[in-house]
C-alpha cells in the first residue's frame, strides 16, 4: 500500500508570516527564492 503524504508550507500554515517573507524576499531582491505561485493567486484573488 503507497501512502501519499502531502507537503504543508508556510503559505498553508501561516498566510501571514508567509506575506512577510515574501515582502522581505521582494525588497531585498531575492527573486529566486520567492513562492512565485502563491504569490499570482494571492494576487488574481485580489481582482
Amino acid at each position: 500500500m503507497t501512502q501519499t503524504i502531502a507537503k504543508q508550507t508556510l503559505y498553508d500554515t501561516d498566510l501571514n508570516l508567509w506575506l512577510e517573507t515574501v515582502i522581505t524576499q521582494l525588497r531585498s531582491g531575492d527573486l529566486q527564492n520567492v513562492d512565485i505561485e502563491n504569490l499570482i493567486e494571492e494576487l488574481e484573488g485580489l481582482t
